[in-house]
């Protein structure tokens, strides 16, 4: 009892002392709907429709506008033009994103491409993924390996005949194993074994999403962040280092072995001497 009185006394107490101690007045900030003190911008059709919704504040506050979430604040585009601006224009100077505090995890948020800084390192990560995954060239190289894993389905659904098979768990498998053969040659996915699957690459990748949906009161008052009272950053972390324990032992064999003749993902980044860290960061975002 005094354990929950306490977690409620600090949800209460820290986001007030934030907003008096840290609160600013920044300038030149675009207009926005009236925000609440620490509760920020209410919006009760957002989350239903949030296109709608957003369309409907543009014709009032224009094409940029400010929401606040919480203490933070949110500068929403909500033209093409003005898209065009934040995306093409000035995206240097805003290609800063926003990183929910539940995926920064030590040893792995520093490496990831999704959100890393816009670093020199991120630069040369994102011209390997243009180049080695999404390239014309390696799309058309990897034909044969898509043909092969659909046609692995279409064997499973035809073995199937008559019985009841629940339709997207095989095509989330079928995807799942042909991102496993451009990677690192491996499938991840097995037609026949549904409860290894759910204990394997297809349910870790579930929870992760599950944990990414959680409401996080940390990225609303970020003095919240350190504690990680609702446990997200710690689940997610525990995913995390299973996921790459699923992959460690490959990258060791491959590493060990010196043989680079599978012309993988995994081989590209062990070439580019990529580190161990480096590298389940980087296979992590390949899901």
């Amino acid at each position: 009892m005094a354990a929950v009185l306490a977690t409620l006394l600090l949800l209460f107490i820290v986001p007030i002392v934030y907003f008096i101690l840290i609160k600013r007045s920044p300038k030149n900030l675009p207009p926005g709907p009236p925000a609440w003190p620490l509760i920020g911008t209410l919006l009760p059709k957002l989350k239903k429709q949030p296109h709608l919704e957003l369309s409907k504040l543009a014709r009032t506050y224009g094409p940029l506008m400010l929401l606040k979430f919480g203490v933070e604040p949110v500068v929403v585009a909500s033209t093409q033009d003005a898209a065009m601006q934040v995306l093409k224009t000035h995206d240097r100077i805003l290609s800063g994103r926003f990183a929910p505090h539940s995926v920064r995890i030590k040893g792995y948020f520093e490496h990831s491409m999704v959100w890393a800084d816009c670093t020199d390192y991120w630069k040369m990560v994102r011209k390997i993924w243009r180049t080695e995954l999404f390239s014309t060239k390696m799309l058309d190289a990897q034909a044969g390996i898509r043909e092969r894993k659909v046609g692995e389905l279409m064997g499973f659904l035809r073995r199937k005949e008559g019985e009841v098979v629940r339709f997207a768990d095989v095509i989330f498998g079928c995807i799942l194993n042909i991102l496993g053969s451009v990677v690192f040659n491996n499938d991840v996915y097995d037609y026949d074994d549904e409860i290894d699957n759910e204990k394997g690459m297809k349910g870790m990748i579930r929870q992760l999403m599950v944990l990414a949906a959680i409401p996080n009161l940390a990225d609303l008052y970020p003095l919240l962040g350190s504690s990680d009272f609702q446990g997200l950053r710690k689940a997610s972390a525990e995913c995390v280092t299973r996921m790459n324990e699923s992959w460690s032992k490959i990258v060791r064999e491959r590493r060990e072995s010196g043989d680079h003749s599978r012309n993988d993902f995994l081989d590209v980044l062990i070439q580019q001497n990529f580190s161990d860290p480096q590298i389940d960061a980087l296979l992590l975002v390949s899901y």
